[in-house]
This record gives C-alpha cells, structure tokens and sequence, in this order.
C-alpha cells in the first residue's frame, strides 16, 4: 500500500489533518528550498561584485601608474628644457622669499652635479630587449587593423596565426569559438586575431577570408585583426645568444613565438578585464566565456592575489590573466624572449612571484603527465631515430617514460616486431607532451607488415619493401587510427620519417590494441 492510499483510507475527520500536515511540511520544505536558492544566487551576486570591485581597482590602480609615469616624463623633458632642477628653483625661490624662516635662509642651496643626471639614470624600457626599435619607434604600431575599438569586455581572447603548408586553421577556430558563446557573450567579449607574419599576400589572403566568413562580428566589435610591422620584429639571423643550444631554425621560430605573445598581450590589455591566451587550433566546449569569467571572479573574490588560472595542461593554450598585470610579463617575455619557450618562461614568472626558496616548485603547481602509460603487446622495439639519455622508444612503448629524440632524419625508422603477429583493432602514437607541446612528429607515416601478403586486388598504398601504409601524424602530433581483420595478422608495426628534423621530436604516448583485448 503506497503512503497516498493509506492516507485516503482514513476517515474524513482524520484524513484532513494529516493532509493538512503533509502540505505544510511541503510547503515549509519548499520555502527552505527556496530559501537556499535565494541565499545561492546572494552570494553569487555577491561575489560577483567583489570581483568586479577588485577589477576595477586593478584597472584605476593600473592607470594612475601609467599617467604617474607620463607625468616623470613630461618632469625631465622640462628639466632637461630648462637645464636647472625643479630642486635648485625651489631652494632659490625659498631664500628670496620674505616669509622664509631664518633657519631655511641659511641652507645651502642644493647645487647641481657638472654631469647631466638625466643622462646617469633612467628606468629601463622595451628598447632596452628590443634596441632595434629606436631607428623607428612607430614600429610598436601595427601596420594593418581591423577593429571597431570595443573596450570594458569582461574577458578578451588573444588569438595568434601563422602561416601553415597545409591550411588555415584559424578560420575553424573562429568559428567553434562562435558557435559556443551566447549573445550575451558575445556583448562581453573581444577576439583578437594577430596575424605573426610579414608577407604581404598571406596577410591579404588571411584578412579576406576573415572579412568574407564573420563581417557581422567585425562591424560588431566581437572580432578584431592586428597584424604587427615587419620592422617589430629584430633581424632573427643577428642574435646569437642561443642559450639552450637548438637547431636554428627551431631557435628563431620560438624567439619570434615570444614576441607575438607579448605584441599581443601588449595591443590586448587595455581593452578587458581578463584575458585569455589561445592558439588558432583549438576547440572550446559550449559556455567557455562564462566558465571562465566565473572562475576569475571567484578567484579574485576569495584570494587577495593570484597569476595565471589554467584551463588547458597544454603549453601556452587556455591561461588567463588578469589584463592589469599583462604589460608585467609582456615585459618578462621581451627581457628573456632569446631564452626559453614561451610556457617555460610562465612557470618561471609564476615561480618568481609565488614560491619560496625552501620550498619544492613543482609542489606550488602539481604535476602534469608527460607521458601515457599503456599496456602493450610483447614486442622487441628499435629505432633509427636515437633516443636521449633515458628517453628511449622502448621505454615509451613499456609506458615507463617518453621517446626523447634530439635530432631524426630522412628514412629514419622506428619498429615495433611483436613476438606473436596479432590483428591489430587500433593504434594511437602521440608526439609532444604538456612541457614541450611544439616537439612533434610530422611528415611521419605508420606502416604495417602483415604476416601473410594481402592479394594486389586490396589496393592500398604499400612501400617498397613490402609495408603497408595504414596512417601518418596530424598537424597536431598525432596518429591514430582502426585495422581490424581487413589487414590479418600484423608482424610488424613501422613508423617511417619523411623529412629531416633539426629540432627535438618526442613521442609521448604509444597504445596498440589487438582485437582480443577487452
């Protein structure tokens, strides 16, 4: 009998007053509930307006500095007019002055050095990491923008590009990131495209494309264009201080990686409260704007200060910052922009500002895996591409560690010999990890030997010695990819490079399923 039919089969005179009692526990319920609903939605509000207050400040506190500054400036131009300090003036305006006391009368004027103090100090500045910019200070200033100069968004996402052989992403991630805002993000929001490149036709083709494919977000404000002066950046060929010792090429590519993000933070901080950093080859789940304006918020309400708070464990993707305190590490990016990759110099920036001496750093931040243990088939492993140190490929195919190559060349190969041929259901190689997320595979083919040779009527593309090309690596490092029993037994599993790197490659993942496994 259910508690509803008890409660019918009591008399009328008894019945009422349970039914009574039962709606007013209901209702007394029901006004907890809606109590608590009330108090939640209070201190959302709340905390809300004390984030909103903290960023404010931040952004007055940030402006005053900045006309402080202009003023100290405009102070020794007229110094340096005048030829007398604001010092002496004074001393002497005092000893001529009636009302001065005697004691005052009888200091010494303050005398001025013989040399120039204009000349012994001053604060440093960008010209000090970037002297080239002194033969043209209007070089800072982008040389092509498209913007309507929407400022006081709450967040703003910086979003840099740079010519790729196979296409263009950013067109894509544009549009995810679109398709995953609200109209009321959109109101509160900026994208900045930074197009990191100086060729005249790729900008032309990047800009058109963008014009032809999100106008309406264009004329809205929503999306901006900046593209920086090919004389920002200094001549890459001339520097030298290679301080990691790294292939050239690979050198000068995250050299300039430095100056985009800077040039970017730079253009980007005036214009919101937060701001985060992308890249033009990502995917953002629905609602990430809200998500993260409300961690930020929370975050500035219960701490009294805070660096970075990171949504993605991948290099320099997903961190956002306060916009107050961007022109802070866009500096440290142009001190040490010849140092080290942008996502090393992060942890150092935060390390600098957070962790104490005594204390371990690593504990300050957790730790973030770097490689992906599996279990895999038996199998003797080797390679032509030659492993650093510990790093070696067995030990990535064991899942103790990651494949660490220093250098790989043309037609090298990396074999996977299983000591009994299997059906292959999937396989999965990933290339870079959270640390180095740009030392990845590409131009690198994945090539099965089956145990039997397949019949000539199965056309797929086969090498010449035999293997069977299956896949390759992605833009993204990785590779993947069904066999099933089309292939029959597989013998050997090949990865076969296809082009000369001259900078680190890691492999940081490899998982091969045969079809039996659960």
């Amino acid at each position: 009998m259910s508690f509803l039919e008890a409660i019918l089969r009591i008399p009328l005179t008894r019945k009422q007053p349970i039914l009574y009692g039962f709606m007013f526990l209901f209702g007394i319920s029901s006004l907890f509930t809606l109590s608590s609903r009330i108090d939640m939605r209070q201190e959302s509000d709340l905390v809300h307006q004390l984030a909103e207050s903290q960023t404010e400040y931040n952004k007055l506190d940030d402006n005053y500095r900045k006309k402080v500054e202009e003023v100290q400036v405009l102070r020794q131009q007229l110094e340096a007019l005048t030829n007398d300090s604001p010092t002496k003036v004074l001393s002497e305006t005092q000893t001529n002055s009636k009302t001065v006391s005697h004691n005052v009368i009888n200091l010494t004027p303050f005398q001025k050095n013989p040399i120039d103090s204009s000349d012994m100090m001053r604060l440093p500045s960008g010209y000090d990491f970037l002297p080239h910019l002194l033969l043209s200070p209007s070089s800072i200033n982008p040389s092509f923008i498209l913007s309507k100069g929407r400022t006081g968004v709450s967040v703003a996402f910086g979003i840099p590009t740079v010519k790729r052989e196979d296409q263009i992403y950013v067109l894509a991630t544009l549009q995810n990131l679109l398709d995953g805002m609200s109209q009321v993000e959109k109101d509160n929001t900026i994208i900045i495209v930074l197009i990191a490149e100086t060729n005249e036709d790729y900008i032309l083709q990047i800009t058109n494309s963008i014009q032809h494919d999100f106008q309406p977000h264009l004329d809205s404000g929503l999306i901006e264009v900046i593209v920086p002066a090919a004389s920002f950046y200094p001549d890459l060929s001339k520097i030298k201080t290679n301080y990691l010792n790294e292939p050239t090429d690979r050198f000068h590519w995250r050299t300039k990686q430095n100056l985009d993000f800077a040039y970017l933070m730079m253009y980007s901080h005036t214009k919101s409260k937060y701001y985060v950093q992308l890249e033009d080859d990502i995917l953002a789940i629905p609602n990430f704007a809200t998500i993260m304006v409300k961690a930020a918020h929370e975050e500035t309400a219960t701490k009294e200060s805070w660096v970075v708070i990171d949504f993605c464990n991948l290099g320099f993707i997903g961190k956002l910052f306060k916009s107050v305190d961007l022109p802070q590490f866009a500096q440290f990016l142009l001190m040490f922009h010849t140092a080290k990759p942008v996502d090393w110099l992060l942890h150092y920036f935060i390390s600098t500002l957070v962790c104490h001496l005594e204390k371990d750093h690593d504990s300050e931040f957790g730790k973030v895996a770097l490689y992906f243990p599996h279990k895999n088939p038996d199998a003797s492993v080797y390679s032509e591409a030659i492993g650093y140190k510990r790093h070696t490929l067995q030990q990535v195919y064991t899942g103790k560690n990651f494949f660490w190559s220093l250098q790989s060349q043309y037609m090298d190969h990396m074999w996977f010999v299983f000591k009994e041929p299997l059906i292959i259901k999937r396989y999965l190689f990933r290339s870079g990890n959270a640390e180095h997320p740009s030392y990845i595979f590409c131009n690198t083919s994945v090539e099965v030997l089956p145990k039997n040779p397949l019949p000539e009527s199965e056309r797929l593309p086969r090498t010449d010695d035999g293997y069977i090309v299956v896949g390759a690596f992605n833009s993204k490092g990785v590779a993947e990819g069904t066999l099933g029993r089309r292939y029959g037994l597989i013998r050997e599993l090949r990865l076969t490079i296809y082009g000369d790197y001259n900078h680190v490659v890691i492999l940081s993942e490899i998982h091969i399923e045969p079809e039996n496994s659960s």
